[in-house]
């Protein structure tokens, strides 16, 4: 279960002083192989809860914790979530021109922390992984292209998020933050991410933190709860 207790995010400022709090006592869980949404107006701070738990530099948890299955995540350190199993989706990606995605994605498999039990995944060679990879891409309908071309280089909005998928399928995240990754795309595409996330769901166990402002997304996958984010507050509305 991915745990968040009594947490408080803050903006980093040049000084203590000038820090402003986003949120306060922030309490939500996610078990394996659930899904969750976070819902809440433009600027309540769902996207910067997501960014805080991935130890994003611009903001800080102040107070309160983050575990992983009972292990509790050390938030002085800005990779430990990630170290830990947690994937976040961006809005904004950023395009890497002379890096493939599979290259990436060969040295982010071998340097999982949290996979370090499957040793036969954790040294997966590159052409084992340029196998998989195509068969996600025949099975989802993902243009097999995206796997040797430069990281999101050139790339439109919905190619950039085709190319998420991949991660997500590849790096098999025990925690994933989806923020926002049907922003902007079509209904083939959603159908898409969703079939992407429910298989996950079914054979990897992951579970989702899902935030949307445009999908009902008890249409596409089985949701476990939904919280609404007001007034620097995180309540629970349906369980």
């Amino acid at each position: 279960m991915l745990k968040i207790e009594n947490v408080t995010v803050k903006t980093k400022g040049d000084t203590e002083a000038s820090d402003i709090t986003l949120l306060n006592d922030v309490c939500m869980d996610v078990g394996e192989g659930e899904a969750i949404v976070l819902n809440g107006k433009n600027g309540s701070g769902k996207s910067s809860l997501l960014s805080a738990i991935m130890g994003h530099p611009n903001y800080q948890i102040s107070e309160g914790s983050l575990t992983v299955n009972n292990i509790k995540i050390n938030l002085n350190n800005t990779l430990a979530s990630a170290q830990a199993g947690i994937y976040i989706t961006m809005q904004s990606v950023p395009e890497i021109e002379g890096v493939s995605l599979i290259q990436l994605l060969h040295k982010a498999i071998n340097k999982q922390e949290y996979n370090n039990q499957n040793k036969i995944r954790s040294q997966m060679g590159i052409l084992d992984l340029n196998k998989e990879l195509n068969g996600y891409c025949e099975e989802f309908g993902i243009d097999k292209s995206f796997i040797q071309r430069d990281l999101n280089y050139k790339m439109s909005g919905g190619e950039k998020k085709q190319c998420e998928l991949l991660h997500m399928l590849a790096l098999r995240p025990k925690y994933v933050l989806l923020d926002e990754i049907d922003s902007g795309v079509d209904r083939e595409s959603i159908d898409k991410i969703y079939n992407v996330v429910n298989y996950m769901i079914t054979n990897f166990l992951t579970g989702f933190i899902i935030v949307s402002h445009h999908t009902d997304v008890s249409k596409y996958t089985t949701v476990s709860a939904v919280y609404d984010i007001e007034d620097q507050k995180v309540k629970i509305v349906n369980k």
